[in-house]
């Protein structure tokens, strides 16, 4: 498998992770200094701040997505993914609202060669 498969399969796991509501599996795919940026929310940083942003979201309601992928390119030890999140949070006794983010996610290689999301920032409506 290459590395874009290879950091594909970790954000697939992020995916499935935040479906089910599992913070601390949600964090294990973090790397120690990660830094993301999404819409109307302080900077987060390190798996803590990814610990409480999760928590948080996931108290909102039920969210499933998927990450519909417009591009990618490997650079050294870090794959660089970009596209259009998809999928839907569902507040509790409430119908299904749609979600669509445009995303740019870099994933880097930890000490035992697994990759990490390290930096990603979500931002407007992906079309």
């Amino acid at each position: 498998m290459d590395s874009i498969e290879e950091a594909k399969v970790v954000v697939r796991s992020h995916e499935e992770y935040s479906a089910a509501g599992n913070v601390d599996g949600v964090v294990s795919n973090m790397a120690e200094d990660v830094v993301l940026l999404a819409p109307d929310a302080p900077l987060v940083v390190g798996r803590e701040g990814v610990r409480v942003f999760y928590e948080g979201l996931f108290s909102m309601g039920d969210t499933e997505f998927y990450h519909d992928y417009a591009g990618a390119e490997e650079i050294g030890d870090t794959v660089i993914l970009h596209g259009i999140a998809r999928g839907s949070m569902t507040p509790p006794g409430s119908e299904p609202v749609p979600l669509a983010n445009n995303f740019i996610l870099t994933l880097k290689r930890d000490e035992s060669g697994t990759f990490q999301f390290w930096r990603g920032a979500c931002a407007g409506s992906g079309s």
